[in-house]
């Protein structure tokens, strides 16, 4: 391979990082996915809030320790972002008795409501994705599987 295709995937790739650090594509699809929905809250919900919302859901009773250390967010961040969750109705804290220092988090009915429109957002990205899968032939998509692979073992 020739250094200007060499140089043309790493510009592929910094731009493919640049976008998943962002957040920006994924900020517009979940804007475009609530103006889809008739939930009546569809402008209260941040994509932040939304991730958190989506953790609360995958891990029942979590706290906001887990949450800023599986999320790599600081935990004043989590502290506001469930303040405003638990403000909003989305979230409710709870304490296990014998413990009323640690507060722990769960999702609403309406908190429910966020975390599935998620799944949703996140089901529509990997259709896309599949159906890009398609363009390629076994060995290319074997090609890809094994860059993947490597790369992620040297990042």
């Amino acid at each position: 391979m020739g250094k200007g295709s060499q140089d043309f995937i790493l510009n592929k790739i910094e731009t493919l990082m640049t976008k998943l650090t962002l957040g920006n594509h994924e900020e517009e699809e979940w804007h475009t996915l609530l103006s889809e929905s008739d939930l009546a809250y569809k402008d209260q919900v941040t994509l932040s809030e939304c991730h958190i919302i989506d953790y609360i859901g995958k891990n029942r009773l979590t706290n906001a320790i887990g949450i800023a250390t599986n999320m790599n967010i600081t935990k004043g961040g989590v502290s506001k972002i469930t303040a405003r969750l638990v403000e909003k109705g989305f979230i409710e804290v709870h304490r296990l008795e014998g413990n009323r220092k640690e507060i722990f988090f769960t999702l609403t009915n309406e908190g429910k409501k966020i975390y599935e429109l998620h799944d949703k957002l996140h089901a529509r990205v990997c259709q896309r994705i599949t159906d890009l899968f398609d363009s390629y032939t076994q060995s290319e998509l074997q090609a890809i599987g094994r860059f993947f692979s490597e790369l992620t073992d040297i990042v």
